[in-house]
C-alpha cells in the first residue's frame, strides 16, 4: 500500500493506492465478470466514508 499527503492551504488531501492479486483460481476466474459490481461497491464505500468523515470533522473534536 501507497499514502501520499500534500497539502494546500487549508486544505489537505491523501491518496491511498493498493494493488490486489488474487491467488485462488475461483477468485481469478470471478474477477472480470464481476468487476462492474466490484466497482460499484467500491464507490459507495468511499462515498459512505467520505460522508462519515465530512460530519465528523463537522462536529469537530472531542
Amino acid at each position: 500500500m501507497t499514502v501520499r499527503a500534500a497539502a494546500r492551504g487549508e486544505e489537505s488531501r491523501a491518496l491511498f493506492e493498493q494493488e490486489v492479486e488474487l491467488c485462488k483460481p475461483f477468485l481469478r476466474r470471478l474477477g472480470l465478470p464481476c468487476r462492474p459490481f466490484l466497482v460499484l461497491n467500491h464507490a459507495l464505500m468511499m462515498r459512505g466514508g467520505q460522508c462519515g468523515l465530512r460530519s465528523l470533522l463537522a462536529v469537530g473534536p472531542g
